[in-house]
């Protein structure tokens, strides 16, 4: 059953998708089901061709979401949480640059799925949070792990054991987010950056996102060899050449993920 959580926008001629969080008279907590669809649609964009770059983002002043539903989640059997990970690392998965846009509150699997994008945009009024150690409980959707990778063991055990939040500020010089700015400057920044982003190669980008990804989990001679297989197959694309050609006719690129 549709839980009608958030909205999807398709700017094709742009090649900017948009999925927005929209229940913000409850601050857009999450629902349990909203998991499953906010994977299938951000799978969905991903397997389309036009799609360039995906924005996550919310409606509403007061918070990106305060968190999932509590009393929902003590009411699921420990099998119906064991794939929370995978479903909030949908954005992780997908071939385009995932950016999530986040003003206000972010707490809990919501941050989690944050976590699994490619930018963090927060503004200066932004808390981030994993208070799942209030409830006797551990984040569940992949979020110690990614903050252990992002920001260190010292930092990461901080944020998971101690159930503190930080603010956009912070969030920015530890890190976690790209970039941090004033809240009447989110949506140009978010929009700013997507513009750039979707002006790239498509297949150099999402070369560079799964090298990366990957990389950090390799030993540094796996993922030269594996960086060095990916560098190779670029050179066979149209873009490749299209990239080559512009720098010696001095012209912009026009990349077209070929």
């Amino acid at each position: 059953m549709a839980t009608g959580f958030f909205t999807v926008g398709e700017d094709q001629e742009s090649g900017l998708g948009r999925i927005t969080l929209n229940s913000p008279d409850q601050l857009n907590v999450m629902p349990h089901q909203a998991r499953f669809e906010l994977q299938s649609e951000i799978e969905r964009l991903g397997r389309e061709q036009w799609m360039r770059v995906l924005i996550i983002d919310a409606a509403g002043e007061k918070a990106f979401s305060a968190g999932v539903d509590i009393a929902e989640l003590g009411e699921l059997r420990p099998w119906d949480v064991s794939r929370l990970a995978e479903l909030m690392s949908a954005p992780e998965r997908i071939p385009q640059p995932v950016i999530a846009a986040i003003d206000g509150h972010c707490y809990g699997g919501p941050l989690e799925m944050c976590l699994a994008c490619d930018f963090r945009i927060v503004t200066t009024r932004a808390s981030l949070g994993l208070p799942e150690v209030r409830l006797g409980q551990m984040p569940g959707s992949g979020g110690g792990q990614r903050l252990l990778r992002l920001i260190g063991m010292t930092r990461a055990k901080f944020m998971v054991m101690t159930g503190k939040r930080i603010d956009g500020r912070t969030a920015e010089a530890w890190g976690i987010a790209t970039v941090c700015v004033e809240p009447d400057q989110l949506d140009q920044e978010v929009g700013r950056f997507a513009k750039e982003l979707a002006g790239m190669a498509p297949r150099a980008l999402e070369m560079i996102k799964r090298s990366l990804n990957l990389g950090g989990d390799a030993s540094l001679g796996a993922a030269l060899e594996m960086e060095g297989k990916m560098y190779a197959t670029l050179k066979t694309t149209g873009d490749y050449q299209e990239g080559i050609a512009s720098w010696r006719e001095k012209r912009p690129p026009t990349f077209k993920g070929e």
